[in-house]
């Protein structure tokens, strides 16, 4: 796993959650971008390559890093109805997929990372 140093979100994904009535997690090619450069292009568990090409997914999931099931029970998330699209909780991972064999967010399902992958100074480690 890797630490990552979230950045500001994209301009566009703030537009999209912006958006009221908004229910489903829509990924912006912004977005996808802006979490791929923050973490050096390198799926934020098993730290495999991950190819870029724009408009392109090649196999990646966009990740939360508190699970949605568990975001209503997380500060600071607790009290914000659009938790889930929160950029600081977001992460890139590869599609989960090696030989067959389930690994990162495919391995993980709905589950927490119990290894906190941000800055300390964001105050959303794991607790």
């Amino acid at each position: 796993m890797i630490k990552i140093n979230k950045g500001a979100q994209p301009i566009s994904w703030a537009e999209v959650i912006a958006t009221p009535g908004i229910t489903e997690f829509e990924a912006s090619a912004d977005l996808r971008r802006s979490l791929l450069e923050e973490q050096g292009h390198l799926c934020a568990y098993c730290m495999r390559r991950i190819k870029y090409t724009e408009g392109e997914t090649h196999n990646t999931k966009i990740e939360h890093i508190i699970s949605r099931t568990h975001l209503a029970e997380r500060e600071p998330f607790a009290s914000d109805p659009k938790r889930e699209f929160r950029f600081e909780n977001l992460a890139l991972c590869c599609d989960g997929f090696t030989d067959g064999e389930e690994h990162c967010d495919t391995f993980k399902k709905s589950d927490s990372v119990s290894f906190n992958l941000y800055s300390e100074a964001l105050g959303i480690g794991n607790q």
